[in-house]
C-alpha cells in the first residue's frame, strides 16, 4: 500500500462518516468501498462511539504488518479545561470537518493525526529523554585561558530551520491532556443503539 493509497484510504473514511452524518443515517450499515477490500484485514464498517460520534475500527494490512486504525469524529459537545467547550469542539460546532487518527494499539503517542477540512495534519511524537550520566566537573584553570571571538563560528541569517521545528509552532502538540481528553470519547464495544436513555450521552 503506497502512501497516497494510505492518505486516500483516510480521506475515503472521513467522507464515509460525514456523509453519515449529514444525511442521519446508520453508520454500522455503511462499508468501505470494495477496492480497498485486499487492505483490510479486519473491519471495515462503520461503528457508533459514545455520545453517537460516528468512526470506524479498521485493522490495515501495510505490506507485512498490520495497523489498528481508529478514524473517530471530533465531539463538537467536549468540554475541555475551565469547563468550556475544547479547541476542536468549538471547530466541530462552526461546521468544521475534523476526524481523528488514532493507532489502538497504542497508549503513548496513539494518536497519529487528523483530518481537518480535508486537510491530513500528523500528530508530533512526544519527545523522550535519556537520563543524563553525571560527569563530575573537569578541574580547569580558566584563569590561564583567553577566548578568542573570532573563532566562533557565525550562523547564517538564512540558516535553514527543521520541518519538525516550523511545525511544532504551527499545530499544537497532542499532549497526554488531549489523549486522555478524547480517549473519553471511545466506548469500547458499546453501540450507540445500547443506550437506553439521554443521559448516558454527552
Amino acid at each position: 500500500m503506497t502512501n497516497e493509497q494510505r492518505m486516500a484510504f483516510l480521506m475515503h473514511l472521513e467522507s464515509l462518516i460525514f456523509a453519515s452524518k449529514i444525511a442521519n443515517t446508520d453508520i454500522t450499515k455503511v462499508f468501505t468501498a470494495p477496492q480497498w477490500a485486499p487492505f483490510i484485514a479486519s473491519g471495515g464498517n462503520g461503528r457508533f462511539f459514545n455520545g453517537g460520534l460516528r468512526g470506524f475500527d479498521v485493522d490495515l494490512r501495510l505490506g507485512a504488518t498490520v495497523i489498528q486504525l481508529r478514524v473517530l469524529e471530533q465531539n463538537p459537545q467536549k468540554i475541555g479545561k475551565g469547563g468550556v467547550f475544547s479547541q476542536y469542539a468549538v471547530l466541530a460546532q462552526q461546521g468544521h470537518r475534523i476526524v481523528w487518527i488514532i493507532n489502538r494499539a497504542l497508549k503513548n503517542d496513539a494518536f497519529m493525526g487528523r483530518i481537518q477540512d480535508g486537510l491530513f495534519i500528523a500528530s508530533a511524537p512526544r519527545a523522550t529523554y535519556n537520563a543524563p550520566t553525571y560527569q563530575p566537573p573537569v578541574q580547569q584553570n580558566y584563569a590561564a585561558q583567553s577566548v578568542n571571538a573570532q573563532s566562533l563560528p557565525e550562523v547564517p541569517p538564512d540558516m535553514d530551520i527543521p520541518e519538525y521545528v516550523m511545525s511544532s509552532l504551527d499545530e499544537p502538540e497532542i499532549d497526554a491532556a488531549l489523549l486522555a481528553d478524547l480517549e473519553s470519547d471511545i466506548d469500547t464495544g458499546v453501540s450507540y443503539d445500547d443506550f437506553t436513555d439521554d443521559s448516558d450521552l454527552e
